[in-house]
């Protein structure tokens, strides 16, 4: 009987080699193959060096090493499996720096006209607050991410009150104009000012004891007199200054100490742009994977549920019955209820986006907000809240409007007077629109497109008001028998 062949072991596309240094130390890298395709990947930054085990602690310390080693391997080996051309590519883009990848993602969005650079530039900053400038993206992994959700949850508002530059060097906030920012630079702003009050006290003093001192005649002394009593009003004015800045500082500080952490919104919207930076950066193959996935979804910041103001519609027949002192703001808020655009898409909308489909009125439109298209078929209830057009052209807004600010005012004065007690501004219509056609049996589907809403999760928001309505109603009977 002939001897069984050996079977041969495929060879791993990834090896651990050591490179000897002085002393006896040896540094760790990976030797990657796979295709005809070689690299190497250093390790020993990341991991440490294998020392002379001359004693436990070293055969302790080198153990450990090899360990890290050894499970860098095995996700290597993975990603090879899981997309062999993107983690040889990866292996040699991971070692840009992560502010540098913050920077090309900033300026991909602005290249795209994406309105987020400022979102972006604060988060970079607190990315470097965290974990300093010598970053790189293959350092990223789930450890740095759960960390720095940890950090923002506890990060506190005067952290972020630094100079925010975009990618052309020009500062974010405040058009531009440069400012003290972090608490400490406003601390020692105040303290260089209660200094130099301090310093033109002592110049005071030494002049007032030169004036006290110099013998002088009677008309000279009258005079020096008058500058004495000059001097003491400016030394009292000085030690006033002094004493308010001085009360101010203890309590900043005292302010300080107090500061809460940044809202829930907040911290959502720093942790959304991490994340998305780093799904960017997976598509530019610069990381195999984004740490986040990884990290369970009970354990990511989740954006708080917001409330949404809205009108019932007996609330709606209460408006209509009531006279306003501006009709077109009236006429362009109840449009906006049964129609549910946004202020800015009303003040923007021309006669010339109006378009006749049969018996069917429509407007064509782009979305303010979202820059999306939307074609929206325009209700009899919602056209009786028009105009006339008479002789205005296509170029011509249809509703004639204030400032947002000025109309939401005019529309507190008109709820006020028609006994309603909710805070009614002209987004309160949208979310009217919403909840009406929820509640008289629109689907959510169909609501959603209507609202030009890109997620059917922020529609959703909606359903739960209705839903909620929907419990109130049938548990009215509760009690009763």
């Amino acid at each position: 009987m002939g001897r069984a062949k050996k079977q041969l072991q495929p060879k791993e596309p990834v090896a651990i080699r050591y490179k000897e240094g002085k002393n006896g130390v040896r540094s760790v890298y990976l030797d990657c193959y796979i295709n005809g395709k070689r690299w190497y990947e250093f390790l020993s930054k990341e991991i440490g060096y294998i020392q002379p085990e001359i004693d436990h602690n070293a055969r302790a310390h080198n153990a450990e090493v090899l360990q890290r080693a050894n499970a860098i391997k095995m996700q290597r080996i993975s990603d090879i499996y899981a997309g062999k051309d993107s983690a040889q590519k990866a292996a040699k883009n991971g070692k840009m720096l992560l502010q540098d990848w913050m920077d090309i993602y900033a300026r991909q969005h602005k290249e795209a006209g994406r309105k987020d650079g400022r979102q972006i530039a604060y988060t970079k900053q607190i990315l470097l607050a965290y974990a300093g400038a010598n970053v790189k993206m293959q350092d990223i992994d789930k450890n740095f991410c759960m960390g720095y959700l940890n950090f923002i949850k506890h990060l506190q508002p005067n952290r972020l009150h630094r100079s925010v530059q975009d990618i052309s060097g020009k500062s974010v906030r405040n058009g531009g104009t440069p400012y003290p920012q972090t608490a400490g630079e406003i601390e020692r702003a105040q303290q260089r000012q209660i200094e130099e009050i301090q310093q033109k006290r002592v110049a005071l003093d030494e002049e007032e004891t030169r004036l006290a001192w110099r013998p002088e005649t009677a008309a000279q002394w009258e005079r020096t007199k008058k500058r004495l009593a000059e001097i003491n009003s400016q030394q009292a004015e000085a030690d006033r200054q002094a004493r308010r800045l001085k009360n101010i500082l203890l309590q900043q500080r005292a302010n300080d100490a107090r500061t809460a952490t940044l809202s829930p919104a907040t911290q959502h919207t720093y942790y959304r742009c991490f994340a998305g930076a780093l799904n960017a950066a997976v598509r530019a193959e610069i990381i195999l994977s984004n740490p986040f996935d990884k990290i369970a979804s009970t354990e990511k910041i989740k954006v708080p549920e917001s409330t949404r103001e809205y009108l019932t519609i007996d609330e709606i027949k209460q408006l209509i019955a009531t006279e306003c002192k501006r009709e077109n703001v009236k006429n362009a808020f109840l449009f906006s209820c049964f129609s549910g655009l946004r202020f800015s898409d009303m003040c923007a909308i021309t006669w010339g986006q109006i378009t006749q489909d049969g018996a069917q009125m429509r407007i064509q439109l782009q979305m303010q907000k979202t820059k999306d298209p939307l074609y929206l078929p325009i209700s009899e209830q919602a056209q009786k809240y028009m105009p006339n057009r008479g002789i205005a052209s296509a170029n011509d807004a249809i509703f004639s409007m204030f400032s947002e600010v000025h109309s939401n005012a005019i529309l507190a004065d008109w709820a006020k007077a028609a006994g309603i007690t909710k805070k009614v501004t002209f987004h309160v219509a949208r979310h009217t629109f919403a909840t009406m056609m929820l509640t008289l049996g629109a689907d959510l589907y169909t609501t959603s497109k209507l609202l030009g809403h890109t997620k059917i999760e922020t529609t959703q928001i909606y359903a739960k008001i209705v839903n909620k309505k929907k419990d109130e109603a049938v548990n009215l009977t509760n009690g009763i028998f």
